[in-house]
């Protein structure tokens, strides 16, 4: 995905995630594979030479991620994803230039059996008891509820990216198979703390300030820097190892810091 687009969606999601205070609890079985699940059965068909149906595009294109960049914020458009996704799947051969503007899902191409069965092991519920290790030492005790974690999703994304939304947590599939094959639940622990944590503040504070008030943008900032250095003790040291996958990407991380 071209830059200005992968910035367009950032700033669309940091816009939702200050926009909503409610922290109404929700049902932790609400783990949501379907991104995932919908693109690697269009992508397999794609693979065997055949054209999904509409109601399969549909079904793939109703999924959070692809919801938000086609139908909520209109950054993409459906026949741009299909035509992605027929290029890297249909097609027989590719040259060295779309293999490096479609990467991501190339990278997804190579991983199509691992995550299938990845996704069966979060559906199961394996990563549940792993998030709240991670996550119960950086909360007070009231906050210390499953039910305040909003709904997992585990979808194919912008790139190696994830993301506190304010009724989900929305992660890319491959990034969370990795990290989760190296410290389970980590990914998804650092998400919730910003989720549950965002919510709270907006509650206890029940401060109703403009949009373009200059001090609802200076509270944003503060409140994000705040949370991000917490969050970051949940999982920056576990990740930033030598063996871990993401070390490259925790190394750009804290540089671009």
């Amino acid at each position: 995905m071209k830059t200005g687009l992968k910035f367009l969606l950032v700033l669309a999601i940091i816009t939702a995630c200050t926009d909503n205070d409610d922290v109404t609890p929700r049902s932790l079985s609400n783990i949501d594979t379907r991104g995932l699940d919908r693109y690697i059965n269009v992508a397999r068909l794609l693979i065997q030479q055949q054209e999904p149906t509409a109601v399969e595009w549909d079904s793939l294109f109703a999924t959070p991620y692809f919801d938000i960049i086609i139908n909520e914020q209109k950054i993409s458009t459906r026949e741009a994803e299909q035509e992605d996704m027929r290029l890297v799947y249909k097609k027989a051969s590719h040259s060295l230039e779309e293999k490096e503007q479609h990467s991501h899902h190339f990278n997804y191409k190579s991983s199509l059996d691992d995550l299938e069965h990845y996704s069966k092991e979060v559906q199961a519920g394996a990563v549940i008891p792993k998030l709240r290790d991670y996550l119960w030492p950086y909360l007070p005790t009231r906050l210390q509820s499953e039910s305040l974690i909003p709904s997992i999703v585990y979808t194919y994304y912008i790139g190696e990216e994830a993301n506190a939304l304010p009724d989900m947590i929305l992660q890319d599939a491959l990034l969370a198979y990795k990290i989760d094959s190296y410290a389970k639940g980590i990914l998804t622990a650092h998400e919730a703390f910003h989720s549950i944590t965002t919510k709270s503040l907006a509650q206890r504070m029940k401060v109703d300030l403009a949009d373009d008030d200059p001090a609802n943008y200076l509270m944003t900032e503060i409140t994000g820097i705040a949370q991000e250095g917490i969050a970051d003790l949940i999982d920056k040291d576990v990740l930033g190892q030598p063996q871990s996958p993401v070390y490259d990407l925790v190394q750009l991380y804290m540089t671009d810091e």
